[in-house]
């Protein structure tokens, strides 16, 4: 269809009427505009929260490019799989998606189907923010054809629970190690109580920092680190129930990455909770190598380190249970950044009354 439209290009350019030789008239022409390469005529309907495999081997190859997202060299010689996601509203609407495969393929979020309307591109994973009601394609791409994994996770930021007004237990590593354990989970260890000179001098609420719970106070941390800092147990109740936590946090994003775990059943298993803001990204997501710890979840991994920041856990899905909350931290065989530190953990109640303080200025804290 390309050459034919070209060579009509070509022959009106000389004085030659298309359509006395039965050509068709120029309104039977599809306008380059809403041309594309792109085959969409039978996507996968993907629901967030699916994990679905395929292959790329043997899918259209037609889209080189998916502009203005994709910018790298790189060819994309292997076939493209169209996955189809509907946004319902009203209200924000954000999910992750995460790629694990052998090949380095990528992922592409369309706002039409239409290459040109990129939205978000990663590799191997993208974030979105708040996504307006609508159809979406999610493209599988990549400069060579092989199997995946695809799972898509729910990216909505989570109203906070926090501020904690009335605490019922305190964590302040400034104070003490607070009696933390570690918990090997494939990697170096890397968790150590005590000063550090890499973090930013004042905390969450403006405070002075003397001591921290980091991943290797002094210096990066290492390559292939994968450890767990473990407190608790804790009694979750009713009126015990938010996760209050202030820490600093310089990781290599989307490669290395540290996430916050729960257990009820004293350390055996351990489930991800989310923070209301959500994770930044997903640690790194290839089949043969990965973060020890934390391979393709979601994490904590960005190396801008602006400084102490509050994150907040709603925990009550866990009441009456006593849990033992995990900071889960690995890292790839390559490159290091400063690191993950923790000023302080508050577990209690967001519904006290507040007294002598305004809500603005409580809210303020928090980011």
């Amino acid at each position: 269809m390309r050459t034919a439209f070209a060579l009509v290009a070509v022959l009106v350019l000389v004085g030659f009427d298309p359509a006395s030789a039965g050509i068709g008239s120029s309104s039977d022409v599809t306008p380059l505009s809403v041309r594309q390469d792109l085959d969409c005529t039978s996507p996968i309907t993907l629901e967030i929260g699916d994990f679905t495999s395929g292959d790329n081997s043997g899918a259209p190859a037609n889209v080189t490019g998916y502009p203005p997202c994709f910018g790298s060299a790189v060819t994309l010689q292997g076939g493209e799989v169209v996955y189809e996601i509907t946004i319902d509203g009203p209200g924000c609407q954000g999910f992750g998606a995460l790629c694990r495969n052998s090949c380095g393929l990528y992922l592409y979020l369309l706002g039409s189907c239409d290459e040109t309307d990129c939205m978000e591109w990663g590799d191997g994973s993208i974030v979105t923010g708040c996504l307006d009601p609508g159809t979406y394609y999610l493209v599988v791409d990549g400069p060579y054809e092989c199997y995946y994994e695809l799972e898509t996770y729910d990216w909505t930021p989570e109203p906070h629970c926090c501020p904690v007004l009335d605490a019922c237990y305190t964590f302040d590593f400034g104070a003490s190690s607070n009696g933390f354990t570690t918990q090997a989970c494939g990697g170096a260890a890397v968790w150590q109580w005590g000063e550090s000179g890499l973090v930013p001098g004042t905390d969450c609420g403006g405070q002075p920092v003397t001591n921290v719970l980091g991943t290797i106070l002094d210096d990066v941390y290492p390559s292939n680190a994968g450890e767990a800092a473990v407190i608790g147990p804790v009694s979750v109740t009713a009126d015990c129930a938010c996760m209050e936590l202030c820490h600093y946090y310089e990781i290599e994003e989307g490669w290395d990455g540290g996430n916050v775990k729960i257990s009820a059943d004293g350390g055996s298993t351990w489930d991800i909770v989310y923070p209301a803001s959500t994770y930044d990204t997903f640690a790194f997501t290839t089949f043969w190598e990965g973060p020890r710890c934390t391979p393709g979840e979601p994490a904590f991994s960005d190396e801008d380190g602006a400084g102490f920041v509050w994150d907040c856990f709603d925990l009550s899905p866990y009441i009456g249970d006593d849990v033992m909350i995990g900071f889960f931290f690995g890292s790839g065989d390559s490159n290091a950044e400063s690191g993950w530190y923790i000023k302080s953990v508050r577990i209690g109640d967001p519904n006290s009354p507040v007294e002598r303080r305004s809500w603005g200025a409580i809210k303020g804290l928090y980011r």
